[in-house]
């Protein structure tokens, strides 16, 4: 294997949406030491910053501050090209008030050779939010349909346009947008 051939390629959302303060966990899954470059895209697919150049000892990690790159309330994508294979998640945190930790959740890297048809769910139950981040990992425009079926108003389906490495939040709570309703699922 060439030294500096790339073994892994991988993609993660990242935002700040919701005041999130949004990191990046990069761990070197091999017994040798990796190199890799980061790359952070707001929701437009503009690079954000320079790249980011990582070195991890042999089963180390390292988390890197995506959401400081992003500024307030934006959405985007990062892309990690390592020389060993790498498991990476982006972190969310939310505080209150008091800087107590109320809320967390992580989102595991995606590898776009996997699929194109993506299922999930959302749940508004006991006053939740229920935000979407779609996000494209490619250099081209990306031309989707998104289908959202509520037991209040049946399938709704909307377009969704992502520009080359670009992303969007879309809040699947918004009843007027997406036929969704409280406490549904």
């Amino acid at each position: 294997i060439a030294q500096n051939s790339a073994l892994s390629d991988v993609f993660l959302p990242v935002s700040t949406g919701g005041n999130a303060v949004n990191y990046v966990e990069v761990s070197n899954l091999s017994n040798r030491e990796l190199t890799a470059q980061a790359y952070i895209y707001d929701g437009a697919g503009n690079q954000i910053g320079g790249m980011l150049s990582l070195r991890l000892a042999a089963y180390a990690q390292q988390h890197i501050p995506a959401g400081a790159r992003l500024g307030n309330g934006a959405s985007g994508m990062m892309r990690i090209i390592a020389s060993e294979n790498i498991s990476a998640y982006s972190m969310y945190y939310f505080d209150d008030a008091y800087a107590h930790l109320v809320a967390m959740y992580g989102v595991g890297h995606w590898n776009p050779s996997i699929c194109n048809n993506i299922t999930g769910s959302y749940n508004l139950f006991l006053g939740m939010y229920n935000w979407l981040k779609l996000f494209n990992p490619t250099g081209v425009y990306q031309y989707g349909t998104l289908r959202v079926n509520s037991p209040s108003s049946g399938i709704t389906t909307r377009s969704v346009i992502l520009p080359p490495y670009g992303a969007v939040d879309l809040g699947l709570h918004q009843y007027s947008e997406y036929g969704t309703a409280v406490n549904s699922y």
